[in-house]
C-alpha cells in the first residue's frame, strides 16, 4: 500500500487532513527519558472516521515493523496533521524515535503543517476554564475520551506495558477526538478572520517545543548555595519579629492591626480577609513604598520565600538528567496571549534584580563552556506600543532619545519621585483606583485625585485612549490586537481592555520577533540558539567568538518594526553565572 501506510489510493487523494497522536511511556519526553511507545492517525472517509494505532515500542510485543515508521513521515508532511498539544507533548515524542534502535528512521513532526485545537479553542474563547482534550471534547462535542479498560494497566505496569491491541482502543480514539474538536473550532476562527494568523501560530508551536526541547544548563551549586541563604534569612526574619509572614494567620493581624492597611478583598464564603497572593502583590507595593524597617524585613523574608522555592529549589527538583532545564511554555496560559511557563515558573525571574534575594537570580543558569547567555530584553515594551494608540507626541520624542528617560520626565510632572512613579504608572495600566493609589502612597483621597488628574491633564491621549478601548470593547465583546487577534470579553472587566490591549499586542509582538530571530539563527546550528523566552525578553546561547557578529543583527531584527512610528528598544547584555 505505498506510500500511504493504510490508507488505499482513493482514500489518499479524499483526505485533505489527518488527526494524529502519539503515545509514550511517561511525561518526561522533552529530555527523552521518556520514548514513543506508538501513535494514532485518524481520517474521515465521506461521513465516517477511520483511525488506526501504530504500536511500535511496546514492552509488550506485537509491535509492528519500524520500516512503516518513514511511510507515515511521508504521509503527515503531504497532509494537515490535526495535534492536540503538540508543543508539549506530540513534537517531542517523535523526536524520541532518533534516540531508539532505529538507526536513521526518523519521525519529525515538524515538517508537517500543523492544526492544534487546544490553541485554536484558546483563540476562539481565552476564558474557557480548561483547554484539556477531555474538557473540551465534553464541552463542544458531548463525548468523553475512552480509557477506562487500560487504566488499570498504566496505573500499574505503565503506558509502555499496555497491550497494543488495548492501546489502540484509547489512542486510536484521541486521533479522531483531535480531528473532530479541529472540525467544529475551525469554522469560528475563520468566523473572526484568525485563521490568516494560524501559519504564525503553528510556526511558533514548533519553535516553542524546539526551545523546551533544548533547555537550558542550571548552576546547581549556586541553587542550593542561594537556597541555604535564603532559609538562614528568613529564621532569623521570624525570630526579629516574632511571627511568619509565610503564615496569613499571623501576617494578617500585622497588616491590618499593626500597620492599619485596609482590607483588600474579604472571602465570599467567610468574609474573613482575604489574603491570596494577588492581595499579597498589592500589599507588598503599598510595604515597598513605606519604606520602615519592619516593613522591609517582612518583604525581605516574602522575597527570599517566593524566590526559593519558585525558582532555586524548583530547578533543582524539575531538572533534567543532564543538568538542562526544560520548562513547559504555554500558548494558552494567560487571557491576553502573553506566553506563561511552569515546571518550573520561570516568568517569576525579575526584569530588573536588585534586592538581596533576586539581584543575582540569573546566575542560577549558566551556557555550556565556550558559549554565552545572551538576553535580548525590550525596553519597556508595553509603554512603547501604548504611545502607538495614544499619539502622545511627547513621550514619543522622549521613547526616540536614548538621552532622555522617559519615567523621569512623568515623575517631574506629578511630583513624585521616579520609582513611585513607576509604581502609579504599572498599577493604574492594571486597573487600580482611588483607593488604591492612595494605599499603595499612603495620601488621602484628595491627594490620590490630584496626581490623577495632573497624569491626566499631562498625557490626555492615554486617558482618551483607554476610554475609547473600553467603549469598543462594550459594543464588540472583544478587543483587536495589531495582528487582528481577538482578546474576546466574557466576564472580563471592560476597564481593563486598554491594558489587554498593550500586554496581547506586545506579546504579538515578541512572538513574531522569536519566529524571526530563530529564522536568522538557523545557519550557525547548535553554535547559536534560543533558549528561553521570560517576559519581553529573548534568551540565546550563542558560541563566544560568534557573539560580536551575531548580537547587532539580533537587536537590528527585534527593533525593525516599520508599522509603528513609535521608536522601539532592546537591551542586550550577558547573562548567568560561571562554574
Amino acid at each position: 500500500m505505498e506510500p500511504d501506510v493504510f490508507l488505499s489510493a482513493a482514500e489518499s487523494s479524499q483526505v485533505s487532513l489527518l488527526g494524529f497522536d502519539t503515545e509514550s511511556t511517561g511525561l518526561r519526553v522533552k529530555d527523552q527519558t521518556d520514548k514513543l511507545t506508538g501513535l494514532s492517525v485518524s481520517f474521515k472517509a465521506g461521513p465516517n472516521y477511520i483511525s488506526k494505532y501504530f504500536p511500535f515500542f511496546h514492552q509488550t510485543g506485537d509491535n509492528l515493523p519500524i520500516s512503516l515508521i518513514p511511510r507515515i513521515q511521508k504521509l503527515i508532511e503531504s497532509k494537515p496533521v490535526v495535534v492536540h498539544n503538540a508543543v508539549g507533548l506530540d513534537i517531542a515524542n517523535c523526536d524520541t524515535v532518533k534516540t531508539s534502535s532505529c538507526g536513521a528512521v526518523e519521525l519529525n513532526l515538524r515538517k508537517a503543517f500543523i492544526y492544534d485545537p487546544m490553541i485554536e479553542a484558546h483563540m476562539v474563547n481565552e476564558e474557557l476554564p480548561s483547554k484539556q482534550l477531555e474538557w473540551l471534547c465534553q464541552r463542544f462535542l458531548g463525548i468523553g475520551k475512552y480509557r477506562d479498560e487500560i487504566k488499570a494497566w498504566t496505573d500499574n505496569f505503565g503506558w509502555d506495558n499496555v497491550p497494543a491491541h488495548l492501546m489502540e482502543l484509547y489512542a486510536a480514539e484521541d486521533a479522531t477526538l483531535h480531528l473532530k474538536l479541529h472540525e467544529y473550532l475551525w469554522p469560528k476562527i475563520q468566523e473572526e478572520e484568525l485563521d490568516i494568523l494560524w501559519s504564525t501560530e503553528q510556526e511558533f508551536i514548533k519553535l516553542l517545543a524546539d526551545i523546551m526541547i533544548r533547555g537550558v544548563r542550571v548552576n546547581q551549586i549556586f541553587c542550593k548555595e542561594q537556597s541555604e541563604i535564603g532559609y538562614a534569612t528568613m529564621a532569623d526574619i521570624e525570630e526579629i519579629l516574632g511571627f511568619s509572614p509565610s503564615k496569613p494567620s499571623e501576617l494578617g493581624p500585622f497588616l491590618l492591626n499593626e500597620l492599619g492597611l485596609p482590607i483588600l478583598k474579604q472571602s465570599l464564603k467567610t468574609g474573613r480577609p482575604s489574603f491570596d497572593k494577588h492581595v499579597m502583590q498589592q500589599y507588598e507595593d503599598i510595604l515597598e513604598i513605606r519604606g520602615d524597617k519592619t516593613s522591609q524585613l517582612v518583604l525581605e523574608y516574602r522575597g527570599w520565600q517566593k524566590t526559593v522555592s519558585s525558582l532555586y529549589q524548583a530547578l533543582l527538583t524539575k531538572l533534567s538528567p543532564d543538568g538542562r532545564i526544560r520548562p513547559n511554555f504555554k500558548l494558552h496560559g494567560t487571557k491576553t496571549t502573553r506566553l506563561s511557563c511552569e515546571d518550573p515558573a520561570l516568568q517569576c525571574i525579575p526584569r530588573e534584580g536588585n534586592k538581596p534575594w533576586n539581584g543575582s537570580s540569573k546566575e542560577a543558569f549558566i551556557p555550556e563552556e565556550g558559549f554565552v547567555l545572551i538576553e535580548f530584553d525590550y525596553s519597556q515594551l508595553e509603554f512603547r506600543l501604548e504611545c502607538e494608540y495614544t499619539e502622545e507626541q511627547g513621550l514619543r520624542e522622549a521613547f526616540a532619545d536614548s538621552n532622555r528617560d522617559v519615567f523621569t520626565e512623568i515623575a517631574t510632572r506629578l511630583e513624585l519621585p521616579r520609582w513611585e512613579t513607576k509604581q502609579y504608572k504599572y498599577a493604574t495600566g492594571y486597573g487600580a483606583g482611588l483607593g488604591k493609589i492612595a494605599t499603595m502612597f499612603g495620601v488621602s483621597l484628595e491627594r490620590a485625585e490630584e496626581i490623577r488628574t495632573t497624569y491626566r491633564n499631562a498625557y490626555p491621549g492615554i486617558y482618551n485612549a483607554s476610554r475609547m478601548a473600553s467603549s469598543l470593547a462594550e459594543q464588540r465583546g472583544y478587543v483587536r490586537y495589531w495582528t487582528g487577534r481577538r482578546r474576546h470579553l466574557g466576564k472580563f472587566d471592560s476597564s481593563k481592555a486598554f491594558n489587554s490591549l498593550m500586554q496581547g499586542g506586545a506579546a504579538e509582538i515578541v512572538k513574531r520577533k522569536m519566529l524571526e530571530v530563530d529564522n536568522y539563527l538557523e545557519p550557525y546550528g547548535d553554535d547559536a540558539q534560543i533558549v528561553l523566552q521570560v517576559h519581553d525578553s529573548i534568551w540565546t546561547e550563542i558560541r563566544e567568538e560568534l557573539v560580536p557578529e551575531i548580537v547587532p543583527n539580533v537587536k537590528r531584527i527585534m527593533i525593525d518594526l516599520p508599522q509603528f512610528q513609535t521608536k522601539f528598544a532592546v537591551d542586550s547584555h550577558p547573562v548567568g553565572g560561571k562554574i
